[in-house]
């Protein structure tokens, strides 16, 4: 993939320079390709294919694993939306289960709308040190090519979640993930580290 290089350049200097600055902020909730609410842990699936959004209300959860800071950004805000990318755990044995989270919240105090060019509402890939991608959760998925707007009440959240199996060479790789709404653009970043 052209241009990750780079990006792993900056996000290991972003990492250096904010190691012991910054505690990392990781995702809660269940797994397995549905959008839940925040907070979710466990219940019936949400309504829609995966990858359709459902806004959920509550607060993000914080936690930590594994003792790896997460930077990057993992936080990010965009106008009236916050973003945030959570990464659990931090440190995963090969072949471990790695859960990926998206949040993006409504922060304004009225009803926000998304538009997304198509059926597919975020991405995940995992890339390794040297740039390489190793994962992308969209690849060789199919998608509605509908354009569709999607409202956001005031403090809601969509939550996108997946699960990864590390099935990858030790080392340190760079998760990253991205709401492909028009209205955002901003490509969100944790580092993750696999163990032998």
């Amino acid at each position: 993939m052209r241009g990750t290089g780079g990006l792993w350049r900056w996000a290991t200097l972003a990492f250096f320079l904010a190691a012991g600055l910054s505690s990392c902020a990781r995702g809660a909730g269940r797994a397995g390709g549905a959008v839940s609410p925040a907070g979710g842990g466990g219940g019936s699936p949400a309504a829609g294919p995966a990858g359709s959004p459902t806004p959920a209300a509550g607060p993000v959860s914080p936690g930590g694993a594994g003792g790896v800071p997460v930077h990057g950004p993992t936080t990010f805000t965009q106008g009236v939306w916050t973003l945030r990318l959570g990464v659990e755990p931090g440190r995963v044995p090969q072949g471990g289960r790695v859960r990926i989270v998206l949040e993006v919240r409504n922060a304004s105090g009225t009803v926000q709308s998304l538009t997304f060019p198509s059926g597919q509402s975020y991405d995940f890939w995992v890339t390794s040190e040297d740039g390489a991608e190793v994962w992308r959760w969209s690849r060789e998925r199919y998608f509605t090519q509908a354009v569709r707007k999607v409202e956001v009440g005031p403090g809601q959240e969509l939550r996108f979640e997946e699960v990864w199996e590390a099935e990858v060479t030790p080392g340190r790789y760079l998760v990253a993930g991205k709401c492909t709404a028009a209205e955002l653009g901003q490509v969100l970043t944790a580092f993750l580290e696999v163990t032998g």
